[in-house]
């Protein structure tokens, strides 16, 4: 019995992954695929062509905004070296409390996203579809203390 649990769970995982990879990945080969169209949207293939390359390349605006990207990703990528490099030599060499002191710090980007996903869906639920709204005006009403918080 716990061989085939063992089996079936590891079946499943690898479902999960290949899901998740398919969900990735399915959508950035369309893309690659229509990018080869002359077809002005996504439906029916009507022929192989070049015409959206050339139009990317021959566009003087966008050839600025190629340069621009490709600057600002060399840049970042060159700041990140530097800044990376200097805070682990910087980690290395420190005493244990100023050690430790960075590694908090190094927590910061990880729980910041998580504070801004939070943060967007609960201005989603409020301002879009008005979920404080709705249980201020229905559920809560009477059970709090004071409605002073809700909006």
């Amino acid at each position: 019995m716990g061989k085939r649990t063992g089996m079936f769970k590891k079946c499943v995982k690898y479902a999960i992954i290949g899901l998740v990879l398919i969900f990735m990945y399915v959508p950035i080969l369309i893309l690659a695929v229509y990018s080869f169209t002359d077809s002005p949207n996504i439906g029916a293939i009507h022929s192989f062509s070049f015409h959206n390359y050339v139009t990317l390349f021959t566009t003087p605006e966008l050839i600025d905004m190629i340069i621009g990207s490709i600057a600002l990703a060399i840049g970042s990528a060159v700041l990140a070296t530097i800044l990376g490099t200097t805070g682990a030599i910087g980690a290395f060499y420190s005493k244990k409390n100023v050690n430790g002191t960075m590694s908090v710090l190094n927590q910061i980007p990880v729980v910041n996203a998580d504070v801004v996903t939070g943060f967007s869906l609960c201005i989603l639920l409020v301002v879009v579809f008005g979920v404080v709204r709705y249980f201020s005006q229905t559920h809560l009403r009477g059970q709090c203390s004071g409605d002073s918080y809700l909006f």
